[in-house]
Protein backbone atom coordinates (compact mmCIF):
# COMPACT_ATOMS: atom_id res chain seq x y z
CA UNK A 1 0.00 0.00 0.00
CA UNK A 2 1.62 3.45 -0.91
CA UNK A 3 2.50 5.34 2.34
CA UNK A 4 -0.05 7.96 0.89
CA UNK A 5 -3.05 6.35 0.48
CA UNK A 6 -5.99 8.00 2.14
CA UNK A 7 -9.09 6.79 3.60
CA UNK A 8 -12.27 7.57 4.41
CA UNK A 9 -14.25 5.59 6.43
CA UNK A 10 -17.40 5.41 8.77
CA UNK A 11 -20.81 4.71 9.32
CA UNK A 12 -22.30 5.87 5.54
CA UNK A 13 -25.06 4.36 3.59
CA UNK A 14 -23.37 4.52 0.00
CA UNK A 15 -26.14 7.44 -0.76
CA UNK A 16 -24.06 9.73 1.34
CA UNK A 17 -20.63 8.88 -0.23
CA UNK A 18 -21.60 8.58 -4.20
CA UNK A 19 -21.19 11.44 -5.83
CA UNK A 20 -17.74 11.86 -4.13
CA UNK A 21 -16.85 8.24 -4.85
CA UNK A 22 -17.93 8.15 -8.25
CA UNK A 23 -16.58 11.90 -9.71
CA UNK A 24 -12.81 10.79 -8.26
CA UNK A 25 -13.50 6.98 -9.54
CA UNK A 26 -12.61 6.03 -6.05
CA UNK A 27 -12.84 1.94 -4.94
CA UNK A 28 -15.07 1.07 -2.16
CA UNK A 29 -14.35 -1.68 0.35
CA UNK A 30 -17.37 -2.51 2.67
CA UNK A 31 -17.17 -4.62 5.58
CA UNK A 32 -20.05 -6.37 6.54
CA UNK A 33 -20.97 -8.23 9.66
CA UNK A 34 -22.55 -11.25 10.59
CA UNK A 35 -26.00 -10.46 11.14
CA UNK A 36 -26.69 -12.47 14.03
CA UNK A 37 -23.83 -11.23 15.86
CA UNK A 38 -24.62 -7.33 14.49
CA UNK A 39 -28.10 -7.40 16.17
CA UNK A 40 -27.25 -8.54 19.19
CA UNK A 41 -24.66 -5.92 19.40
CA UNK A 42 -27.16 -3.39 18.56
CA UNK A 43 -29.54 -4.17 21.26
CA UNK A 44 -26.57 -4.64 23.87
CA UNK A 45 -25.15 -0.85 22.87
CA UNK A 46 -28.92 0.43 22.83
CA UNK A 47 -29.30 -1.10 26.40
CA UNK A 48 -26.07 1.09 27.44
CA UNK A 49 -27.37 3.49 26.34
CA UNK A 50 -30.32 3.72 28.05
CA UNK A 51 -28.76 2.23 31.60
CA UNK A 52 -26.43 4.96 31.38
CA UNK A 53 -29.33 7.80 30.63
CA UNK A 54 -27.53 9.02 27.50
CA UNK A 55 -30.87 8.03 25.73
CA UNK A 56 -34.06 7.90 26.50
CA UNK A 57 -36.00 4.91 26.42
CA UNK A 58 -38.58 6.20 24.12
CA UNK A 59 -39.90 2.61 23.08
CA UNK A 60 -39.57 0.54 26.15
CA UNK A 61 -36.67 -1.08 24.81
CA UNK A 62 -35.29 -1.74 28.70
CA UNK A 63 -38.57 -4.29 28.95
CA UNK A 64 -38.39 -5.71 25.55
CA UNK A 65 -36.26 -8.83 25.85
CA UNK A 66 -33.18 -9.55 22.36
CA UNK A 67 -36.14 -11.52 20.90
CA UNK A 68 -38.48 -9.26 20.99
CA UNK A 69 -36.27 -6.13 20.03
CA UNK A 70 -34.69 -8.50 16.78
CA UNK A 71 -38.52 -9.44 15.74
CA UNK A 72 -38.65 -5.25 15.48
CA UNK A 73 -39.47 -4.51 11.90
CA UNK A 74 -36.66 -1.64 12.25
CA UNK A 75 -33.91 -3.65 13.60
CA UNK A 76 -34.44 -6.27 11.27
CA UNK A 77 -32.67 -5.34 7.64
CA UNK A 78 -30.82 -2.50 8.87
CA UNK A 79 -28.39 -3.30 6.23
CA UNK A 80 -30.32 -3.16 2.88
Amino acid sequence: MPCKTKVFHGHFSYEDISSLVTERNLPVVTWVRDPVERVISNYRYAIRQIVTKKHKDKNGLIDMSLVEYARKQRKTNLMS
